[in-house]
């Protein structure tokens, strides 16, 4: 789910960034096969990744005095139609546990590793997560009330999105809701929202 999570949200970077004319924001995505892959501090790449591209973005519709706008045909060229092609993971005792479970001993654990400025840094930049979900969806012309309301009856179409107490697992969902949607409307559904 991790992997994916980097992969997914490397490709919605990509499919913005496409997607806004008049503007040039760089990417670097980050695509980890294995587990060794997040060695790199791919986990604060991450992060940074979503703060510059922001930034990067923001600052270029201030200066040429544009805004992200619905695009009649998008390009989706930067979207994965198959599985990405990961390494097989162990399959140790640990499997067992669930998502939720496993992020609830992780969050601690992460903590204890940061200064408490950092560790709520890391928690807030959860935020980003809707503010590319809603540049997305301007992209593809649809609401996307999922992305930006936590509540569960904002969530119909995608109650996985909302489910998780923990910000981390929702984002995962945020994701591969999104990533979904994209691909909804790539194989020419009219809006990918109820």
């Amino acid at each position: 789910l991790i992997l994916r999570h980097f992969h997914i949200g490397s490709e919605i970077l990509a499919f913005i960034a496409k997607n806004v004319e008049g503007v040039d924001v760089p990417v670097h995505p980050l695509k980890p096969l294995k587990l060794d892959d997040l060695l790199d501090n791919v986990f604060l790449r991450h992060d940074i990744n979503l703060f510059n591209f922001i930034i990067n973005l923001n600052t270029q519709l201030r200066e040429k005095k544009l805004s992200v706008k619905n695009v009649d045909i998008p390009d989706f060229s930067m979207i994965s139609e198959h599985d990405f092609p990961f390494e097989p993971l162990p399959n140790g005792m640990f499997n067992v546990i669930d998502l939720e479970t496993a992020i609830e001993i992780y969050t601690p654990v992460f903590q204890f590793f940061l200064t408490d400025n950092d560790f709520w840094r890391s928690v807030n930049s959860l935020q980003l997560d809707e503010t590319i979900a809603l540049y997305a969806a301007t992209i593809l012309k649809s609401r996307a009330p999922c992305f930006v309301e936590q509540s569960p009856s904002a969530c119909s179409a995608y109650d996985n999105a909302c489910r998780f107490p923990s910000g981390i697992a929702r984002a995962f969902f945020r994701d591969a809701a999104l990533a979904a949607c994209i691909k909804k409307e790539r194989a020419g559904a009219k809006q990918c929202y109820p």
